[in-house]
Formats: C-alpha cells, sequence, structure tokens
C-alpha cells in the first residue's frame, strides 16, 4: 500500500480540484527535475524510486513534459523531501488521504496518520 500525491505545475493557486483552473495548470518536466533535486533514483524501465531516509517516493517516469505527476510515498520523511522539491520549484501537492492540497509551509498536517490507519485496517482484515 502507499500514500499517494499528485504534484501540479500551475500558475495559479489551486484551493482544491474542484474548483482547478485547467488553463493555468502548464507542462513541466518532472523527470528531469526529480532526477537533478534527488541524486539517488533507482530506474527500472519506466519506474523509478527515490530513497531518502527512513521513506521512499516512487512514480512512473515519462520524458513527456505534463501538468501533473502521481506519487506514491512511504514514509512520512518522504512527503517532507517532496515538499522541498515541489517549493524549489513553485509546485503543489495534493494530498489523496486529506482529499485537499497541501499546505507546503505546514508540511506537518498531511495525511500520513490517515494512510497509517488504513494500512493497519487492511492489515486487521487479512488477518
Amino acid at each position: 500500500m502507499s500514500w499517494d500525491v499528485v504534484l501540479f505545475n500551475s500558475t495559479e493557486e489551486i484551493a482544491d480540484l474542484e474548483t482547478l483552473n485547467k488553463q493555468a495548470l502548464k507542462p513541466a518536466d518532472f523527470g528531469k527535475k526529480l532526477k537533478a533535486h534527488f541524486r539517488a533514483i533507482e530506474e527500472e524501465d519506466a519506474f523509478r524510486i527515490i530513497s531518502v531516509p527512513d521513506g521512499n517516493i516512487e512514480y512512473e517516469y515519462t520524458d513527456l513534459p505534463s501538468n501533473n505527476l502521481l506519487l506514491s510515498l512511504d514514509g512520512e520523511p518522504a512527503l517532507f523531501a517532496l515538499v522541498e522539491f515541489a517549493k524549489n520549484n513553485k509546485y503543489q501537492i495534493y494530498d489523496a488521504s486529506l482529499d485537499s492540497m497541501l499546505n507546503l509551509d505546514k508540511p506537518h498536517v498531511n495525511g500520513y496518520k490517515d494512510y497509517r490507519e488504513e494500512v493497519k485496517e487492511d492489515l486487521k482484515k487479512k488477518d
């Protein structure tokens, strides 16, 4: 199981996905930017894994520019590393566990706790 987030490149602040101005979304080369920021990226065909202390970030690589990129996180430190990347590149992050945009200035308010609860519930169901 993973905790999913979406990076967006937008010329406007995204308050929520329902009111998203699609005209404000701009293509970005996320793969190139991620590779420049995170030096150690494991490459396996079109799949990429970025290892950070106590976590990792996984995504599907494409060399085509896109206005968003889905990433799967393992561990809260992975989110904090991604927040630093997003701030440096003026990207925004949607947190699927919270079903809302993440405040990059307060990244500790995130969906990691909800994600952990979902994992615990799934493990209980398997027992």
